[in-house]
């Protein structure tokens, strides 16, 4: 299974387990919900995220339904009043009513989505608990997202149109920019869990999609890894109240997950 550092193939679909304040009730008449048990916005919130997993924009879903774009950004926005138009949505996204009412498991099709998902979470979460690989996204230097977009570039060539990347991993790197620069002005507790042998590896390799590349490409990243260290610790000490990690020696288990890409 082939990964970048800090940003791998098991993100793809790695899923999301969220618990609503409000509890779905049981639908007491065809065609019509409670309209007092069900958290609306986490609704529009699942349609948004599985929209942009399905690469679908909100014309394409107003064609699919025979509504007007303004309607489906309403819709994305939590004003649904009929269960058919769930049913009829989760169709055209590949999933299912149960799941975009927020029961069970979110399982996202492609990275975009997963992290649209993680993004509207995070903007209403006061602690972030994360582990990846080596250590969060959200813990990165400004420079990493450069070097993230070489790497997915050099690792893969099915999301690479030319010399540049597929809209669906540009609009992933979006999301991704956008969550960081929420953190910064939002400021959650972030728990980081980091295994030690992923930061040896990390450094050893350096930020590189794939090993086949210059050697003096190769020191060059192995230098910037070394500087992405460098700034995590820095960050442990000047936000040492929002920022905290623990280091441990021991494996730590991830689910196996195929790749997407």
């Amino acid at each position: 299974m082939k990964r970048h550092h800090g940003i791998h193939r098991r993100w793809l679909h790695l899923s999301v387990r969220t618990v609503d304040d409000k509890i779905m009730q049981i639908i007491q008449w065809p065609g019509t919900m409670n309209l007092t048990s069900i958290d609306y916005l986490a609704i529009g919130q699942r349609l948004r995220a599985y929209r942009i997993a399905a690469s679908l924009n909100a014309e394409q879903i107003a064609a699919e339904l025979g509504i007007s774009r303004a309607a489906v950004y309403r819709l994305e926005k939590g004003e649904i009043k009929k269960i058919e138009t769930l049913e009829r949505l989760a169709q055209c996204l590949n999933t299912t009513v149960e799941t975009l009412l927020g029961v069970g498991m979110e399982y996202y099709p492609h990275a975009s989505g997963f992290f649209e998902r993680m993004r509207q979470l995070e903007e209403g979460s006061t602690r972030i608990y994360s582990h990846f690989e080596p250590f969060s996204y959200l813990l990165t230097s400004e420079k990493y997202d450069a070097y993230l977009q070489q790497m997915l570039l050099e690792t893969d060539s099915t999301t690479v149109q030319g010399d540049k990347l597929d809209p669906n991993s540009l609009q992933t790197l979006a999301i991704l920019s956008e969550r960081k620069s929420h953190l910064n002005t939002h400021l959650p507790k972030i728990h980081n869990l980091i295994g030690i042998q992923h930061i040896e590896k990390f450094i050893h390799l350096g930020l590189v999609g794939s090993l086949n590349i210059s050697p003096s490409t190769r020191i060059e990243r192995v230098l910037a890894t070394r500087q992405e260290v460098k700034y995590l610790l820095h960050l442990l000490e000047e936000k040492k109240d929002i920022v905290q990690v623990a280091i441990t020696k021991q494996t730590i288990p991830l689910f196996y997950l195929p790749d997407f890409l």
